[in-house]
């Protein structure tokens, strides 16, 4: 065969993918390596009133007034660093005497806002600065301003209003603890048909996913809120990674503070056993961060930083927490740089709505609009019927992006439902509710979407592009009493994914049976893709035979699929029977191109001198 005589536009096609996969062979990744890009500026948040925090604050000032804290976020290129507790340093040298003799005029003294090492919040800047294009907040510079137990609120809000006058500090945030928006005897029966928020519509129809092999693998997803309870029987075998060094504090595991968290993990990860219920993505990787700890007292922003910082690009961290005016934890300032950082860095981020009735499309809420988008997903709380009414307690407004059930979700904790053998570790519920119940809803479809993904296009989805397929494909609110978006669809959500590969069967049996070839990802410029070998006997050798167009003639008692424009080996088949070869899909390649490919392998085959997969046929859009 003469590829000189090949159309030149044929030949320029094939050359193109073939340098793709054979750098890739060879482990020279350099073709692929971003170049650098001038980072856009990041605009100044704008300044909360202390008056109008104090306003949204809601029952929180009916704590104990102690428990308010004082958060200063100094300018990014101020770089703020807490030398001692009565001194700061600027990396940038600037004098910051005059936040010093305000701290020292109130006796209150200085203290890093996250404990978080500076390390790590700078691998999550670089990170999201890299996908952005955007320069990111200095998160290191946010300083808490620890004051007197004994100055009341009044004192509190003026030592705030010092802080924000200053012309070298971004905002001043008045904050206050959060809130929380195998079988043991006597047996447990199985409970799983009272789930009825697998189905399809009004539930979530998770089943979907299931027969499509979509369970959560390969993804991971972190728990932000107080306590679990890990040695529920029907979470026993399931590493909750919890975050180390971390012990939660016994009052916030009172007052239902480890039951929320346990039946969060029980609409997620339940075992699938035969007793209790199942979770709806069992198999996701759960890591949980607790607020309020023995070690470090409240650390509600720490717990969510670490999450996010520890999560890569496609991960999804879940906080099951909100203001005491039970409004989105976004709408305090720190949490909302950390948020939209994270969303930068590709980490998508679900929070409830929160269960106070706020529109926060109110006046109420006006500066918190004017920040903008963070890029995380609001869920907002709906009934559980085929309306998908906004329930009366959820916060709601245009920002609230989809909705879960806030009623009647069966899960695990509480014993409102079943106690059995008075054992808490048996405890179980039919009425976990709120945004806390409705959120777990979103995290479930956004683990079957990224997985989906990551399996079919070889990278996760970007949060906002999967949170604009949610809405998108969402069943339609209904009813009336203010916006929450729409209920998920997860079946509608999964068909908008891109089948690129067609499979033409012509698989001739070898040595360990018919080999087996799979094409994966988008056939789009810069976009991954891979041609798969599995099945075929270790050590062999094996040929990718490429076309672009089918020959489908006999060849060694099989069927040759593609015209052999082009073919790559003899590669060696690794000591698990496979071939990965990956690439990323170059540019010029005109719509509508076919391109066609098979694995032919050389493994001793009884039967004949080679064997062969099925063909595979990838189509660029």
């Amino acid at each position: 065969m003469n590829q000189n005589e090949f159309h030149p536009m044929k030949r320029g096609i094939l050359l193109a993918v073939g340098c793709v996969l054979t750098m890739l062979v060879a482990g020279d990744l350099s073709a692929f390596a971003m170049g650098d890009a001038r980072l856009s500026p990041r605009m100044p948040m704008a300044k909360v009133p202390v008056a109008e925090q104090i306003a949204t604050a809601g029952a929180r000032v009916t704590r104990e007034v102690s428990d308010i804290r004082l958060m200063v976020k100094f300018h990014d290129r101020i770089s703020a660093r807490v030398e001692t507790p009565s001194h700061l340093h600027s990396l940038a040298g600037n004098d910051l005497t005059v936040a010093e003799m305000i701290a020292s005029r109130h006796e209150a003294t200085f203290l890093h806002g996250l404990a978080l090492d500076e390390q790590r919040l700078q691998s999550l800047r670089v990170r999201a600065e890299a996908r952005s294009g955007q320069s990111q907040p200095d998160l290191a510079g946010m300083i808490e301003v620890v004051m007197p137990p004994s100055l009341t609120l009044d004192q509190r809000v003026a030592v705030a209003d010092e802080f924000q006058a200053l012309e070298e500090v971004e905002f001043a945030s008045l904050m206050s603890p959060l809130v929380a928006t195998g079988d043991a005897a006597p047996s447990t029966p199985w409970m799983g048909f009272l789930q009825t928020y697998k189905h399809p519509d009004p539930g979530i129809d998770i089943d979907y996913a299931w027969i499509q092999g979509l369970r959560g693998a390969g993804v991971r997803v972190s728990d932000v809120e107080f306590a679990w309870n890990g040695a529920h029987e029907d979470l026993v075998g399931k590493d909750l990674h919890q975050e180390p060094g971390q012990t939660p504090t016994q009052k916030s595991m009172n007052n239902g503070g480890i039951d929320h968290g346990t039946a969060v993990m029980g609409e997620l990860v339940a075992l699938d056993n035969e007793y209790g219920c199942t979770g709806m993505v069992p198999e996701v990787a759960i890591y949980t961060y607790p607020g309020w700890t023995v070690e470090e007292g409240h650390r509600e922003e720490d717990a969510a930083a670490t999450a996010l910082a520890d999560s890569a690009a496609g991960d999804i961290v879940l906080t099951e927490l909100s203001t005491g005016l039970n409004a989105p934890l976004e709408t305090e300032a720190p949490f909302f740089l950390m948020m939209s950082m994270a969303v930068d860095a590709g980490v998508v981020v679900v929070e409830p709505a929160g269960n106070g009735n706020w529109n926060l499309d109110a006046a109420l809420f006006s500066t918190y609009k004017s920040w903008g988008d963070s890029g995380a997903i609001i869920v907002g709380g709906g009934h559980s019927d085929s309306i998908h009414a906004k329930n009366s307690t959820s916060t709601y407004g245009s920002r609230v992006n989809v909705q879960g059930w806030a009623e009647s979700v069966f899960s695990l904790g509480y014993g409102n439902f079943a106690e059995y053998g008075d054992d808490p570790n048996q405890r179980y519920t039919q009425s976990f509710s709120g945004t806390s119940s409705a959120s777990p809803f979103i995290v479930a479809a956004c683990a079957v979407l990224q997985q989906r993904a990551k399996e079919s296009l070889l990278a996760p989805l970007d949060p906002l592009v999967l949170r604009q397929l949610l809405i998108d494909t969402g069943l339609p609110q209904g009813g009336t009493g203010g916006h929450i978006g729409p209920f998920p669809d997860i079946k509608a959500a999964l068909s908008q994914f891109p089948t690129p590969w067609t499979v033409v069967p012509a698989a001739l049996p070898g040595a360990l049976g018919a080999p087996a070839i799979t094409g994966k990802g988008e056939l789009k410029p810069g976009m991954p893709f891979e041609l798969d070998l599995a099945v075929a006997a270790p050590g062999a050798n094996a040929w990718l035979v490429m076309g672009l167009s089918a020959a489908m003639v006999p060849f060694k008692h099989g069927l040759l699929v593609p015209f052999p424009d082009t073919i790559f080996g003899p590669l060696p088949v690794s000591p698990k029977g496979g071939i990965v070869l990956t690439g990323a899909w170059p540019d010029g390649i005109p719509a509508q191109t076919v391109m066609v490919a098979q694995w032919w392998i050389d493994d001793g085959s009884p039967h004949a001198s080679l064997s062969a997969t099925d063909g595979i046929v990838g189509l660029v859009p």
